[in-house]
């Protein structure tokens, strides 16, 4: 049987990339590369950092702490996929007025 693969977008819905489930993406948080298994639940969910995500819902946190991600062991540049990383005081401000919780990931 052929994996799934869990889309990737950003809060525009726009495509950014696929990874097959069960494969890891890298998640910059604070200027360092982490990287996350992705579990597959539907077209719609994904499964990341023990906490469950609705695709958009994912791109938005991750949008608004000012986090960049990208497939693990990808060639692809960082221009095309991801968030393009705010100004620090954005990133400050995301930061501060997240609700309790995680905004981005940790």
């Amino acid at each position: 049987m052929e994996k799934q693969k869990i889309r990737f977008i950003n809060s525009s819905y726009k495509t950014l990339f696929y990874v097959d489930d069960g494969d890891e993406i890298e998640v910059e948080i604070n200027g360092v590369w982490k990287r996350y298994k992705v579990q597959y639940l539907d077209d719609f969910h994904i499964k990341t950092a023990n906490m469950v995500f609705h695709i958009c819902e994912f791109a938005q946190r991750l949008e608004k702490a000012g986090q960049r991600y990208r497939p693990a062991n990808s060639e692809t540049p960082l221009a095309d996929v991801g968030i393009r990383r705010q100004t620090d005081e954005n990133v400050n401000e995301a930061v501060k007025q997240r609700p309790s919780g995680n905004g981005g990931l940790k």
